[in-house]
């Protein structure tokens, strides 16, 4: 899988994670890391009713960007929806903000005040959460290689086109040690 830019996994401690976040160059922009209440979560859904596996199978994803407004998700995108293996095609996605594309939909609703619940700090430091009209999580897993370095610089780039005229607040998260645990 080396020859696909996916490294062998595993588990990374908070300084390995820090030290993450330098080397792609995101200790400007809000970091965190994806604890395992998701997983908790995503496995009651489930539970509850099976149609939600898909649903939790995108939110586990090693590669994600999701979007949210002031109330919902309003887009949601994996690398298994993008097509172009090995080499990831974000770009048919990120031209227009927000994102028009949403694996979410027909599935239960989720906002950024449940979201955030998934979210931890690698240093135990108090939320950092703007009020922004929108917050967009990239989500990335170091074992994923260079397909995470190709998401990183393409998401910052659109970033920095949409934030010049919408109040978006642009969050990093690394999910390295949820992704070794369910793939």
């Amino acid at each position: 899988m080396a020859s696909y830019g996916i490294k062998s996994g595993k588990i990374l401690s908070s300084d390995e994670i820090i030290k993450s976040f330098k080397l792609n160059n995101l200790d400007s922009f809000t970091c965190y890391f994806l604890n395992d209440n998701i997983v908790k979560d995503l496995d009651m859904l489930v539970a509850r009713d099976s149609n939600n596996f898909l649903y939790s199978n995108y939110l586990l994803q090693p590669l994600q960007v999701i979007i949210f407004n002031s109330e919902k998700m309003i887009s949601h995108i994996s690398n298994c929806n993008l097509g172009g293996f090995p080499n990831l095609n974000w770009d048919q996605y990120l031209t227009d903000f927000p994102i028009a594309y949403n694996n979410s939909k027909g599935f239960p609703e989720i906002n950024f005040n449940q979201y955030k619940n998934y979210l931890s700090n690698v240093k135990d430091k108090e939320n950092q959460f703007e009020n922004s009209q929108y917050k967009m999580l990239v989500i990335y897993s170091d074992f994923m290689g260079r397909q995470s370095k190709k998401l990183i610089k393409r998401t910052k780039e659109y970033y920095t086109k949409y934030s010049k005229t919408k109040s978006i607040q642009l969050i990093f998260v690394n999910a390295n040690n949820l992704s070794i645990d369910n793939f």
